[in-house]
C-alpha cells in the first residue's frame, strides 16, 4: 500500500501524497492526483476552487499537499487576447496571495511555467495520455497536465 499510516489516539490517519494542479482564470482548471493517480479533472470558479482545496486539506491531515499553479507571468507567446491575458494575470495574483495564507509545512505552492508540449491537449489526446475517460474541458486538462506524472 502506498499510504503511510500513523495513529492519533484510536484514529488511524492515512498520509497521502496529494498534488493539485490549477490553471487560473474565470474558469479555473482544477485537477488532483493522490499517490500519483489522477482522481479529479474539472473547472470551477475561483471561490469554488478555494473551497475544494479547503475540503482536501480538512479531509487529509498529515498528508503532503503540493499545489501547482500556472503562472501567467512566466508564460511567453500566449495566444490569448490582451484582456483575457490580463484577467489570468489578475487571477494568478489572487493565488499568490492565497499561497501566503495557506502555505505551511504540509502545503506547498509552486508557481510554474507549463511545458508548452503538455498544454492544450484535445480530449482524445488527453485520454490517451492519462487514461482519464470522464468528461473534461481545456482548463481542467491544462491543470491536470501540470501535475500528471509528477
Amino acid at each position: 500500500m502506498a499510504f503511510q499510516s500513523t495513529k492519533r489516539g484510536s484514529k488511524q490517519i492515512l498520509k497521502k501524497n496529494i498534488k493539485i494542479g490549477i490553471d487560473p482564470g474565470v474558469n479555473t482548471g482544477f485537477a488532483v492526483t493522490v499517490n500519483g493517480k489522477l482522481t479529479e479533472v474539472t473547472s470551477l470558479d475561483f471561490w469554488d476552487t478555494r473551497d475544494r482545496i479547503d475540503g482536501i486539506l480538512d479531509a487529509n491531515p498529515g498528508s503532503t499537499i503540493t499545489i501547482y499553479v500556472e503562472d501567467a507571468e512566466k508564460r511567453s507567446g500566449s495566444k490569448e487576447s490582451a484582456f483575457g491575458a490580463g484577467q489570468v494575470v489578475a487571477h494568478c495574483k489572487l493565488w499568490k496571495k492565497l499561497a501566503e495564507k495557506l502555505g505551511s509545512d504540509s502545503v506547498t505552492f509552486n508557481f510554474v511555467r507549463p511545458d508548452p508540449s503538455l498544454t492544450k491537449y484535445s480530449k482524445e489526446k488527453f485520454k490517451q495520455f492519462t487514461n482519464w475517460s470522464e468528461r473534461t474541458n481545456d482548463h481542467g486538462r491544462d491543470a491536470a497536465m501540470l501535475i500528471y506524472g509528477l
